[in-house]
């Protein structure tokens, strides 16, 4: 996960509550079923990500370095 200044035509780019997301045209087909959100702990703070199709440390966004799990089977970034 990275900040994107200036998407290209192809990416896509998705708004959500005044925060957009924007994906490459490779990465895009990965994010179906991905939720993200921003946690706030004693902790830790930061973006998890989490997929719907796999939940354990084995996850999509994982496997393909939007995150690293976390010892209880979230990614984290």
């Amino acid at each position: 996960m990275a900040f994107e200044w200036s998407p290209k035509k192809s990416d896509l780019v998705v708004e959500v509550q005044g925060i957009s997301f924007v994906a490459d045209d490779v990465t895009k087909d990965y994010l179906q079923g991905l939720t993200v959100d921003y946690e706030e702990s004693d902790d830790e703070v930061g973006f998890v990500v989490r997929s719907s199709f796999n939940t354990g440390c084995g996850a999509l966004a994982c496997d393909h370095g939007f995150g690293t799990c976390s010892g209880d089977g979230e990614c984290k970034n």
